[in-house]
């Protein structure tokens, strides 16, 4: 009875630890690749285009309409703040990229990011 028993775990055990691979195969199919010369581009163009928004926004509103200036104000401030978070992102942490922790799922990374778009928002809030 008992070697039974035995043979029936070691075929669980088994097939865990096959189950296991397969699992693991999957993860490293949907791992994020290592950032390219493609990557360091596409940030340069994301910084490039915050900067031309609020650009935009600010000589608008004063040029066109006063009313909708402190919109432009705080949106242009925003897209500043986005643009020294990108800089910092690539300049500053060279080892650590907050993008791709997101992408593999690490909360930790993420709530932070939520708590600054919090704290960016109740300052634009208060702003006004």
């Amino acid at each position: 009875m008992s070697d039974r028993l035995i043979d029936v775990k070691n075929r669980e055990i088994d097939r865990l630890k096959q189950e296991i691979e397969i699992l693991k195969g999957r993860v490293s199919e949907h791992s994020p690749a290592p950032p390219t010369e493609k990557h360091g581009r596409n940030r340069a163009k994301l910084i490039a285009l915050y900067l031309i928004l609020s650009a935009v926004l600010v000589w608008g509103s004063l040029e066109f309409s006063l009313e909708l200036s402190s919109f432009s104000f705080s949106a242009a401030a925003v897209s500043l703040m986005l643009a020294a978070v990108t800089i910092f992102d690539e300049l500053g942490v060279k080892e650590f990229r907050t993008h791709e922790e997101i992408r593999k799922g690490n909360i930790a990374v993420s709530l932070y990011w939520l708590g600054l778009c919090i704290l960016g928002g109740c300052a634009l809030i208060a702003s006004r």
